[in-house]
């Protein structure tokens, strides 16, 4: 797996792909654990429909709690999914993990959204990271919650 640490917002549109595939959630889980796995964590992957956080992961004495979504089948689901895990993100706060992340296929929608949150209020303030799955699976892409 030959994945990509982004060290701006640039770098991130560019590796945005634009043709729905249809990628599930469970895909886009397995493929960040995989690169979690290889920046050195320990990962715990939620099963499918399960409740709580869809991924745990520890390093040394970081906590991180990751939140997934995979494509929709119509294009307003983009939205809905961005929204959705944020949303679950700010419920996990009470979990004090030190950094926390949302895991999304890399499609342009998704990538877009990413792109235009407030870096302040949101990614800073929550330590938020995305990781951007490509379209067959194979590459993450990850932006760090302080890259701008």
């Amino acid at each position: 797996m030959n994945d990509i640490i982004f060290r701006n917002k640039v770098e991130m549109r560019n590796f945005a792909y634009h043709e729905s595939t249809g990628m599930k959630e469970e895909t886009v889980k397995a493929a960040v654990a995989t690169f979690l796995r290889t920046q050195g964590y320990t990962v715990a992957v939620g099963k499918e429909r399960e409740r709580g956080p869809d991924m745990r992961a520890t390093r040394e004495a970081l906590n991180l709690i990751v939140e997934s979504k995979g494509e929709g089948s119509r294009p307003e689901m983009f939205n809905n999914y961005f929204l959705s895990a944020i949303g679950e993100i700010i419920q996990r706060r009470s979990m004090q993990a030190a950094e926390y992340g949302i895991a999304l296929p890399a499609h342009s929608k998704f990538v877009r959204l990413v792109g235009d949150l407030d870096d302040l209020l949101v990614r800073s303030q929550l330590r938020l990271n995305f990781y951007l799955v490509q379209k067959d699976g194979s590459q993450v892409g990850f932006l760090k919650y302080d890259i701008r």
